[in-house]
């Protein structure tokens, strides 16, 4: 059996607010692989562009380990024969199929070029990760040319509100052509999935337990919401993403085998409307919620993927607000989601990383600090609480029903 799989992609993200100004520069992003194959191609976004996203010369690379780029042998990407990359405006391309031995274990770099001044509209982002990396040089420069600390960050205002995200354009994903039984699994939610600070170590453990048998996605999108779209009260506008049950289709399942599908939202529906960022119409209602995640499930269901519903986790006192009614829909639609029968398991993060001594708040230990969001040590908390036999069971990957 031979299928494709995408080792990697992220989330398309609209940069209406805040363009990304590219110009005589290069773009690395870089990715740890899990899946043994010898075809490869490049996905291209620029969906949310209202003009043509040019590249004068896109590679890809296989390294042993990250930033080894000076020995490094690459692989020209072309589309159609081009050696220019022109992804037009609102589309979503692939490059040509290259023929690239790779293997689980390794690093995957795809690097491309942009003379010419752009302003961009749709790119991606994520946080600093020891497994992912993004990099920008001045210069249009061959990757074995360019150093790690000689690079910045991408130019968009997007830095002045969110400064950890690290952003790229034009680079959606790496499909893979297997004859293996890969599953893949993807990450639904708001920012919580979005930092990747639970989702990546999990992957790391997934990894280590299934070397070559298992992908992650991360689909998240910071400030995501449920039944409603992006929040217009902020600075974000369409970067909130619309709404999850309208967004699922073409975020989740646009082509690839999907196998499972992790569910972590509501935490936005309750608190954005209580600070002023969305409407007081759209106020969180438990029934409302419990209506949104049960049309997920079922959405997820009719693709032959299972689903696990996570619980939303503590936010109290973020950005020192707090109610009882918001606090009590939480704790009712937390109560649905381990109960309900339209999930097939249950990852239950508002258990364990809750202050024992004050449930409705995080434990200090695990917060980033900002009383909604975990850090480093509380998406280790909530990847270590994951049981790897019952997600393997799910997959197909152990003997056993779930």
């Amino acid at each position: 059996m031979e299928q494709w799989i995408s080792g990697w992609g992220y989330q398309p993200l609209s940069f209406e607010r805040f363009p990304i100004q590219a110009e005589r520069e290069t773009l690395c992003v870089q990715f740890l692989n899990n899946i043994n194959g010898n075809e490869i191609k490049v996905r291209f976004s620029n969906r949310y562009g209202k003009e043509k996203m040019i590249f004068n010369h896109a590679e890809i690379f296989v390294l042993d380990k990250p930033e080894q780029w000076a020995g490094a042998v690459g692989k020209q990407v072309t589309i159609n024969g081009k050696k220019t990359i022109t992804i037009p405006a609102t589309q979503e391309i692939f490059s040509d199929v290259l023929e690239l031995e790779v293997r689980a274990g390794q690093y995957l770099c795809v690097s491309v070029q942009v003379e010419k001044k752009q302003k961009l509209l749709t790119g991606g982002s994520c946080f600093a990760q020891p497994y992912t990396g993004v990099y920008v040089w001045d210069g249009c420069k061959r990757l074995q040319e360019c150093r790690p600390g000689e690079s910045r960050q991408a130019r968009t205002d997007l830095l002045r509100i969110e400064p950890e995200h690290l952003s790229f354009y034009g680079i959606a994903g790496v499909d893979i052509k297997t004859k293996e039984d890969v599953k893949t699994i993807v990450c639904f939610g708001d920012s919580i999935t979005h930092r990747s600070l639970w989702t990546g170590p999990l992957m790391m453990r997934l990894h280590k337990q299934y070397p070559g048998k298992v992908i992650l996605r991360n689909s998240g999108i910071s400030g995501n919401r449920i039944m409603y779209d992006e929040s217009p009260n902020t600075d974000f506008g369409p970067w909130l993403g619309k709404a999850a049950v309208k967004r699922l289709e073409q975020d989740v399942f646009y082509g690839n085998p999907v196998d499972l599908v992790t569910v972590l939202l509501g935490t936005n529906d309750i608190f954005h409307p209580l600070a002023g960022f969305a409407p007081k119409e759209e106020t969180a209602e438990t029934e409302t919620m419990e209506t949104g995640l049960a049309k997920l499930a079922e959405q997820i269901h009719s693709h032959g993927a299972k689903t696990v519903g996570c619980t939303i986790t503590p936010w109290k006192n973020c950005q020192g607000r707090f109610a009882q009614e918001p606090e009590l829909v939480r704790m009712r639609v937390n109560e649905w989601i381990r109960s309900s029968s339209c999930f097939d398991y249950v990852f239950d993060f508002d258990r364990m990383i809750a202050d024992p001594k004050d449930p409705q708040r995080m434990l200090p230990l695990y917060d980033s600090g900002d009383h909604v969001h975990p850090g480093a040590a509380g998406g280790a908390k909530m990847a270590e609480g994951i049981d790897l036999s019952a997600l393997g069971i799910l997959l197909g990957l152990e003997a056993g029903q779930k």
